[in-house]
């Protein structure tokens, strides 16, 4: 794919779309606990951790507020401002790996939709506050936190601490047991290393002292020693493969340094370790430059202890460009004996991939198939899928965009009507640059054939109508010392009245305009569209269109170093059927910009700022696409000095 560089123009039409923060609706917020003890007072040291995800795509937000509710009343909720939290836009890229609050800009290689988070830690004696001013004497009180209208509520249990009397009079506060919770991360059945969370939820007044991850495998042995922190909270890896295949119990068991036990509700897991074959991309290694259009691939696929079968019978190979997005794709029967050799023990097919479309860049093979493991006779399924990077460093053959803009097919499919007072309008693009652009008149053609079969215009015919003389005039040639990535060529009068004359056609006779562009590669595109030339008709049903310039401000500025007019806006008045319509802005004889409205019913109007001084004008070019007639229409000046002493 060809990525291209805007073309920014200074024309005020319409606005740009730009990215604005949402209202924080699509965040998911999740927390550390769920259970929170204040005391006697209301007040507590403890803070809660609150994790906020922006889902992949989302646009960024910024969370500032929190809705607490006890209830269903309108009393029994309290809305509470908090240190904003600011979330970036659902991308992920290479800086946000050390940097979870880095922006990813889409444009730049490696960057891809993905989840993002960010974690701030609230006091919960800030948060819950007003729950404790209407509920002193809460005991496992139902409380929900919905932050910023998230697409999650967060659920607690809020108990209020009670307290005794010592002899000077003192209050000492009750220290309650800890209630531990867990939380396994994924779906089982589990392989290999299992991601288990885990939280002490520690009383306010408690002093952590261990946590304890206690596992009971299916033939009931325990182990109780080897997941242990003396951290409120934590994350395992549990490695699976130490415990035997089946059901796997899992329990935590806190302990404060006063001796008081909590223990979790138990939870049961599958586990199930199997060793899959081996899939793997053999050649282009990873890393490898390749310099051939065409890219050999060899995939692997190996046996390494449990017998298997591949179902469906098919490996996938995809090519992924530097955004992910797969460009080429390949199904592989590994039936087919031309293509894949070997067995169930040692399996290699080979394939390749026409790359001379593409731009040299990094790309990315990545194969997928799906293996049916068959331990002891348990059909258990598995998904493979490995990837290997390489560097594509051929030429690319992809020509330049072009379309021709000017003129166009009319509303009743009959082409546009040309002559001296019409221009012509080209837009092309080339990731390299295009270095030439021309454009003929050739003709005259057969004007009775349909203009489209199957939606393609018919044009680029070789041989003019029986008994005509041909034409083959050269309108437009320009070459581009520094080639152009995006821009749109114009001439404002298509000359065809002087020494290059072009008749008018016979009835049932039309032209082509054709225009040819080059790439800096040598690459070229071959673009057409049918006219018809016919003068005194098109001159006797030509609209007369009018246009205005309007300076501002309407009285210049003499302040002594300033510009006299800031902005210039020019109108085209006169429309009368449905028009195309191109606004050429130039400033000292050199096109500085283009705007164009493809509906315009009425009059159409274009600003300009102005940042320096130069005579600046606007050349519209106006297709009515009910007759076809293309006029092109020269605005005023609006002349900008900077003010002298």
């Amino acid at each position: 794919m060809k990525r291209l560089t805007p073309l920014t123009l200074a024309l005020a039409l319409a606005a740009c779309g730009t990215i604005q923060s949402d209202t924080g609706n699509n965040v998911v917020v999740s927390a550390s606990a769920s259970a929170v003890t204040l005391g006697a007072d209301g007040t507590s040291d403890a803070s809660t951790a609150y994790t906020f995800t922006n889902p992949a795509g989302a646009k960024p937000t910024s969370v500032t507020s929190a809705t607490v509710a006890w209830g269903t009343g309108a009393d029994q909720k309290a809305t509470v401002a908090i240190p904003a939290v600011s979330l970036p836009a659902g991308l992920t890229c290479t800086a946000a790996a050390t940097d979870p609050s880095a922006a990813c800009d889409y444009n730049v290689s490696g960057t891809t939709f993905g989840a993002r988070s960010l974690t701030a830690s609230l006091k919960d004696s800030t948060l819950f506050a007003s729950v404790y001013a209407a509920n002193p004497s809460a005991k496992n009180l139902p409380v929900t936190v919905t932050f910023n209208g998230a697409a999650n509520a967060v659920n607690f249990a809020l108990s209020v601490s009670s307290s005794t009397t010592g002899e000077g009079g003192e209050t000492t506060p009750v220290e309650a047991a800890p209630a531990p919770v867990l939380q396994v991360v994924g779906n089982g059945p589990f392989s290999g290393n299992m991601s288990v969370n885990v939280s002490g939820n520690f009383d306010a007044n408690s002093e952590a002292d261990r946590i304890v991850l206690q596992i009971t495998d299916s033939n009931g042995v325990i182990d109780n020693t080897t997941y242990t922190t003396t951290q409120a909270r934590a994350t395992f890896s549990v490695d699976t493969t130490k415990f035997a295949n089946g059901s796997l119990k899992l329990q935590v068991i806190a302990y404060t340094k006063s001796n008081l036990r909590g223990v979790s509700i138990e939870k049961a897991v599958q586990v199930q370790n199997l060793t899959s074959p081996n899939l793997s991309v053999a050649s282009p290694s990873d890393g490898a430059t390749v310099t051939t259009p065409l890219v050999p691939v060899r995939v692997t696929l190996t046996k390494r202890s449990a017998d298997y079968t591949v179902n469906p019978r098919t490996i996938q190979v995809d090519i992924l460009d530097y955004r992910g997005v797969v460009v080429l794709q390949q199904t592989i029967d590994i039936t087919e004996a031309s293509v894949c050799t070997g067995d169930t023990d040692s399996l290699t097919c080979n394939t390749q991939f026409d790359m001379a479309g593409l731009p040299a860049d990094t790309y990315t093979i990545r194969t997928r198939t799906t293996v049916a493991v068959d331990p002891a006779g348990a059909n258990i399924t598995r998904a493979l899928e490995t990837s290997s990077r390489f560097t594509s460093n051929t030429t690319s053959v992809l020509p330049p965009a072009a379309t021709i803009r000017f003129p166009a097919i009319t509303e009743n499919r009959t082409p546009a009507q040309m002559d001296s007072e019409s221009g012509i309008l080209i837009g092309v693009s080339d990731n390299t640059g295009v270095s030439v652009v021309e454009a003929r008149v050739v003709g005259p053609f057969d004007a009775t054939k349909p203009l489209s079969l199957n939606g393609t215009l018919q044009c680029l015919e070789s041989q003019p109508a029986a008994g005509s003389t041909a034409v083959d005039v050269l309108m437009l040639n320009l070459g581009y010392e520094k080639p152009i990535l995006f821009g749109n060529p114009s001439l404002p009068n298509l000359d065809i009245d002087g020494s290059a004359y072009v008749p008018d056609n016979k009835i049932n006779q039309r032209y082509d305009l054709r225009v040819t562009t080059v790439d800096t590669e040598g690459n070229r595109n071959i673009q057409c569209i049918p006219i018809t030339i016919n003068r005194s008709q098109t001159r006797a049903a030509r609209v007369l269109y009018s246009t205005t310039a309007s300076p501002f401000p309407s009285t210049p500025i003499t302040t002594v170093g300033k510009l006299n007019y800031t902005s210039g806006e020019w109108t085209l008045s006169g429309i009368t059927n449905r028009s195309r319509v191109a606004a050429l802005v130039y400033k000292d004889g050199e096109q500085i910009g283009m705007a164009f409205n493809a509906n315009a019913t009425s009059s159409v109007a274009v600003s300009q700022t102005f940042a320096n001084p130069g005579a600046y004008h606007v050349n519209w070019l106006v297709e009515d696409m009910t007759t076809g007639i293309v006029t092109t229409v020269a605005g005023p000046y609006i002349n900008v000095i900077r003010n002298e002493e």
